[in-house]
């Protein structure tokens, strides 16, 4: 029974140990798209959505958030859109 509660106690720990680094290429409001990163345990697209949709990136002083997800791949890999290859290669992060 012990053994049992301690597994039902850790199993979120050890799930949402589980993330990978996702970039996703995005539309800020005001129609500046750009690629964003962050470390997600659910790489759903709806989940990609709902969490890059919660960010916003800052323009001269302004913070934009996300209306459109476009691409999402993971951090090591190469987007399939041009556009998103462009910009992942000229954009610092």
């Amino acid at each position: 029974m012990k053994r049992m509660l301690l597994w039902l106690v850790s199993l979120p720990l050890l799930v949402q140990a589980q993330t990978e680094d996702i970039k996703c290429y995005v539309t800020l409001k005001g129609g500046v798209q750009m690629v964003l990163q962050q470390p997600v345990a659910d790489t759903s697209k709806a989940n990609l959505d709902r969490v890059f949709k919660l960010k916003g990136y800052e323009i001269d002083g302004v913070v934009r958030p996300v209306i459109e997800v476009i691409e999402c791949v993971p951090l090591a890999a190469t987007f399939s859109l041009a556009a998103a290859k462009e910009q992942d290669d000229i954009q610092p992060r």
